[in-house]
């Protein structure tokens, strides 16, 4: 387990930082967080596992999605606010 203070992503979704917003404090969490799961949920589609920063504010959305699709779910705790969680199997390597 890892601990990272004050933990600021500079990406959410599997490290592309394309499109996705930088979290920065007194963003609307709410928001942000279905921003977040709603990428997710679109790149579950392609059958892929999914990586992605959390904000624990959707945590429980996440596990539900990973049951809705039948697929493993985990997280990674990084502070307070963030965890780090996948949707589906990654490759060992």
């Amino acid at each position: 387990m890892s601990f990272v203070p004050r933990y600021n992503p500079d990406h959410y979704l599997d490290g592309d930082g394309e499109d996705e917003p930088p979290f920065e404090d007194g963003m609307d969490v709410p928001f942000f967080t279905g921003f977040t799961l709603g990428r997710m949920w679109q790149r579950l589609k392609t059958g892929s596992p999914v990586r992605a920063v959390v904000h624990t504010y959707g945590t429980e959305m996440v596990i539900r999605m990973a049951e809705a699709k039948g697929l493993p779910f985990s997280a990674e705790y990084l502070s307070d606010s963030f965890s780090l969680v996948t949707i589906g199997a990654l490759p060992t390597e």
